[in-house]
């Protein structure tokens, strides 16, 4: 009896360790971790609508770095980092601050629109931060000219680098 609960029990630590070390997977390209003093300076995302809308998401961190996943229905799908200048950086703040985008709502709701993309954007400062959800075809001119701003850093010649984004 003993000898049988013995062997079970080495047999359930032995299967353990074997699932253990199976679930682990070599990881090539990962995603940078990045400093603790590196913040998220602005954040723009695209939903999906029922029809060819690009679907995307861009993280702009304090130190340049940016990470990019497309979803759909845009050029380049999967997770893709490059690296703005501190220039860039400045010119998010002083953008922000020009347009207003600070005292912004944090939401712009169009409860009858149903097929339109949801676009979330945020933006922060040392100073200041602000966050706003669109869902309507009339926000404030001011939100469509800080959401193009964003985009508008990124163009043909933008390197793109892919990422593996496959974590632990």
């Amino acid at each position: 009896m003993i000898a049988t609960s013995y062997r079970l029990t080495v047999s359930i630590i032995l299967a353990f360790i074997f699932l253990s070390a199976c679930s682990r997977k070599q990881q090539t390209n990962p995603i940078p971790e990045l400093s603790t003093g590196d913040s998220l300076v602005a954040y723009i995302e695209k939903s999906p609508c029922f029809g060819k809308c690009p679907t995307y998401s861009i993280h702009i961190y304090r130190s340049g770095y940016t990470l990019y996943n497309g979803k759909s229905n845009v050029a380049r799908i999967g997770m893709y980092s490059t690296w703005l200048s501190m220039s860039n950086i400045k010119d998010i703040w002083t953008t922000a601050d020009k347009l207003g985008y600070w005292g912004l709502s944090h939401e712009y709701r169009d409860p009858h629109l149903t097929d339109f993309p949801t676009i979330r954007s945020s933006v922060a400062s040392p100073e200041k931060d602000n966050h706003v959800l669109r869902f309507t075809t009339d926000p404030p001119a001011e939100l469509i000219k800080m959401e193009d701003f964003i985009d508008g850093l990124f163009n043909d010649e933008t390197v793109w680098i892919p990422v593996n984004s496959e974590q632990n």
